[in-house]
């Protein structure tokens, strides 16, 4: 229950998952912020 989503610049991704295992979290990367498209609010990519 409870998220929480963090936008984090591409070449720190890895020194923020590394943090994050340090303090015991079990963080994961999902997807990247694109441009903005009217046609889709959000998009899935596989």
């Amino acid at each position: 229950s409870g998220g929480l989503l963090v936008a984090v610049r591409p070449e720190a991704e890895e020194e923020f998952l590394e943090i994050g295992r340090r303090h015991g979290l079990e963080l994961a990367s999902l997807g990247e912020l694109g441009e903005p498209n009217r046609e889709h609010l959000v998009r899935v990519v596989d």
